[in-house]
């Protein structure tokens, strides 16, 4: 009953706050079709039994735009018929509500974001309700209330229901009889479309760059995903190459010393082999020299005697 309630009241807020402002009687009491209608949504989409059906059916392609199509032409119908126009009803003939301005540019802003201001204010979509300052009016760019407040300026301005726009653009345009009567009040059923065009194009193009930036976000995530990937391949790649290299290096080094030890053993046996015959003959000449000395001297031996 609770979820009941706060889905009703967000759906219906807009003319509700607005009937209560111009203590009007709220028009969906009046109603005999309009919460049982309500009430059967209500069921289909909370429901275990048929939630799921009623999701599949309802996001189903064409449908989905089919029902955002038609929730656009009832929020332009609720900034326009019953927004702009309520003040301006039979009730208010004698009532200074009437031809006010302010009143007029204030429900049709309600008609259109009334039910969104009131659900966020009181959080009807937790389970604790509480009041809180709604979005609408914390975020100076919340799109529904500013959507709303200029759906309702436009039709104001088009429709001119106090008389005063279209003389003041006459007199700006000059007086002659070329610009007399051009500037008029557009039809109120004309104006109204009009304004229920723009909701359409309008919603219909937030979805639209909505999911433009969301595939735009998706699509430089995957590109850095897939190029720190990369990175990360080419890192271990450049990791085994040096591996790879060091190994060969060393495989290398370790063939040219297994090749370069008989070489220094052959060197080494050349050398000393060297060296041997260097000894052979340093003796030998020093066994002639001891030879000629001692000739010598048995020579000066036979002299002296």
């Amino acid at each position: 009953m609770q979820q009941f309630v706060g889905y009703l009241l967000s759906s219906l807020g807009g003319t509700f706050m607005g009937c209560l402002l111009l203590g009007h009687p709220i028009v969906w009491l009046g109603n005999d079709i309009m919460i049982p209608t309500y009430l059967l949504i209500f069921s289909l989409s909370w429901h275990p039994s048929t939630r799921g059906l009623f999701s599949a059916i309802v996001n189903a392609p064409g449908i989905s735009q089919l029902i955002s199509v038609m929730n656009d032409v009832n929020w332009g119908n609720g900034i326009t018929m019953l927004g702009v126009r309520r003040p301006q009803a039979s009730l208010h003939i004698n009532s200074p509500v009437r031809s006010s301005t302010t009143a007029a540019i204030l429900l049709g802003t309600l008609g259109g974001c009334g039910g969104g201001l009131l659900r966020s204010a009181c959080n009807f979509n937790k389970r604790a309700w509480h009041f809180t300052v709604p979005r609408h009016l914390s975020d100076p760019h919340f799109f529904p209330a500013r959507m709303s407040f200029a759906m309702a300026v436009l039709f104001y301005a088009l429709t001119d229901p106090h008389s005063f726009i279209m003389p003041a653009l006459e007199r700006i345009g000059g007086s002659s009889e070329h610009t007399a009567g051009i500037f008029k009040p557009v039809d109120v059923h004309a104006a109204k479309w009009i304004v229920m065009t723009l909701c359409i194009a309008c919603n219909s193009g937030t979805i639209i760059v909505q999911q433009l930036l969301a595939a735009i976000r998706g699509s430089s995530s995957t590109a850095a995903s897939t190029s720190k990937a990369n990175d990360r391949d080419a890192a271990t790649g450049i990791t085994k190459d040096a591996a790879e290299t060091a190994g060969a290096a060393l495989d290398v080094q370790n063939q040219a010393g297994a090749a370069g030890a008989p070489a220094d053993d052959a060197a080494t046996d050349s050398s000393g082999s060297d060296a041997d015959t260097s000894s052979a003959i340093l003796q030998k000449r020093k066994t002639n020299g001891g030879g000629a000395k001692s000739n010598g001297s048995s020579t000066n031996g036979k002299i002296k005697h």
